[in-house]
């Protein structure tokens, strides 16, 4: 049930930019696609569950995207995102406390972008839409660590709304760069965000 609630409050913002963009033909530019990668830092912060109380952690994030503009007010962004890497020592689950705890979590997002041009090809960014993930978590002790061994202590799928803010800078017909702030809601038992910084093609 939140799985569907989610993803049609997610397809409702989609839907509700684009007629918004028809609404506005006269704000219609050439259309306009980018792409790009974006690499930051990813943090994550366990609030429920056996790994309730584990540190904040932050590690790598990034990216591949495609976004396409209908107008220069609204377009749609498609992203692959790999979001955490992260080591965790001492990490007690159960009865078992294991020296070496790491999470991957990689997923596909699908947002709606609204931009607000401020000249000169800079603009803002605002955007919301569904995240499509699949994660899993290991854990090893010290022995199991060195023989390059692991026990997986959990995974899954799942769709979670998410939303971001962002600033993006097309310096020539060509290449723009771009900042951008996202927040995946919780994955695994952890509220998780990232922060980054892109570098994009321009293709009309």
């Amino acid at each position: 049930m939140m799985k569907s609630t989610t993803l049609i409050l997610s397809l409702a913002v989609i839907v509700a930019g684009a007629a918004s963009s028809m609404a506005h033909s006269e704000d219609q530019q050439d259309h306009n696609l980018a792409v790009g990668f974006m690499l930051g830092k990813s943090t994550s912060n366990y609030d429920s569950g056996s790994y309730s109380g584990t540190p904040e952690g932050k590690d790598k994030s990034g990216g591949l995207f495609v976004e396409y503009d209908f107008s220069k007010h609204f377009g749609v962004q498609a992203a692959w995102w790999i979001l955490a890497m992260q080591n965790k020592g001492d990490v007690t689950v159960g009865s078992t406390t294991y020296s070496d705890v790491t999470r991957d979590v990689s997923g596909f997002a699908v947002d709606g972008v609204g931009l607000l041009p401020l000249g000169h090809g800079f603009k803002l960014m605002g955007k919301a839409g569904a995240f499509f993930w699949r994660g899993e978590v290991s854990g090893c002790g010290d022995f199991l660590c060195d023989s390059f061994q692991g026990t997986t202590l959990n995974k899954g799928t799942g769709t979670n709304f998410t939303w971001g803010v962002g600033a993006r800078w097309d310096f020539s017909d060509r290449v723009g760069v771009r900042v951008d702030y996202d927040n995946f809601g919780q994955v695994f038992n952890a509220k998780m965000q990232t922060i980054s910084v892109g570098v994009y093609m321009l293709f009309f």
